[in-house]
């Protein structure tokens, strides 16, 4: 049932009195009941082409006006519409409302469209949203998120792009690593040096930051799209020989991306089950002084990945 008032400007449409139609539609589009814009979308079709404009002109005001109206919308379709409206527009009092559409609608095709409507809105608000759907399941909206960050010219899209250094599909790492060389970007934090020591495929480099180098490592192994970054990020996590590599890389075989689960499969046979830790050797008595045996060469590779496996125990 409708409410009482819809239902009241409802009777009000049948009238063929320019005067009366209008101020109907006019008050439709000022109240909150979704009803309201279900007889909006309903008379933008009217046989009548002077009352369907005015009913469209009268839909978009409500959009624009009050996105949340909309956006919320139990109707596919009107939500539908309500972003390509707002997305013309480029209505940034709708840019909170849009950026929920990006994080929580089940529709892939309605959160693509609330990545591109935040594209085009092009603000500094956008970037939050737009930064959340680097974790989206679907590379296309990674893809526009991407790509809308990049156009964005605010420290905060930098930020945000760095976020696509760890992307599951290797070519938006690319793309991102090359837009942030091209801007003279400079790691802050441990995280994002082994990040960038990844895409420059100095493993011997990543694996100096210790514990923070292992889920990067994990999700370098995983990633397709680059065979040799997969066997190198691989074979240095096999050498680190923890219970957490192989429990890290066991989640990979959990992923959606059929992709994702060869590379995990792939890696865990080269990492294996982790040996167990060894036994300190009882101390040795006291000898007599002997003469001073030749040191061996450094190691720094492998002593990085003994002092993270042993972090890693910790």
């Amino acid at each position: 049932m409708l409410p009482r008032r819809v239902a009241e400007l409802q009777d009000q449409l049948k009238s063929s009195e320019p005067d009366e139609w209008q101020a109907a539609l006019r008050e439709l589009a000022e109240l909150r009941q979704p009803e309201a814009l279900n007889l909006l979308r309903v008379e933008g079709n009217h046989s009548s082409e002077e009352r369907a404009a005015f009913a469209r002109e009268q839909f978009k005001a409500a959009v624009c006006s009050h996105p949340e109206r909309a956006l919320r919308h139990t109707d596919y379709e009107i939500r539908e519409a309500a972003l390509q409206i707002i997305s013309d527009q480029r209505e940034e009092r709708a840019i909170a409302e849009v950026s929920r559409i990006l994080r929580n609608e089940s529709s892939e095709a309605l959160r693509e469209l609330a990545a591109t409507t935040l594209a085009r809105i092009g603000q500094p608000g956008c970037v939050e949203g737009l930064q959340h759907a680097q974790t989206d399941e679907s590379r296309a909206i990674r893809t526009v998120a991407l790509e809308a960050l990049i156009q964005l010219r605010y420290a905060t899209a930098e930020r945000a792009i760095v976020e696509f250094l760890d992307d599951e599909d290797w070519s938006l790492r690319e793309r991102a690593f090359q837009q942030l060389t091209n801007n003279g970007w400079q790691p802050n934090t441990n995280r994002e040096r082994v990040l960038r020591a990844i895409m420059l495929g100095r493993f011997d480099e990543a694996i100096q930051f210790a514990a923070d180098a292992l889920q990067p490592l994990v999700n370098a192994a995983l990633c397709p799209g680059n065979s040799e970054v997969r066997h190198w990020a691989t074979m240095t996590l096999a050498r680190i020989r923890s219970p957490r590599v192989v429990e890290a890389l066991r989640a990979g075989l959990r992923s959606q991306n059929p992709e994702v689960q060869q590379a995990a499969e792939a890696a865990l046979k080269i990492v294996g089950t982790p040996a167990p830790a060894k036994a300190k050797p009882a101390a040795k008595p006291e000898v007599a002084a002997s003469p001073p045996e030749r040191e061996e060469p450094a190691r720094p590779f492998e002593e990085a990945c003994e002092m993270l496996a042993a972090a890693l125990e910790l």
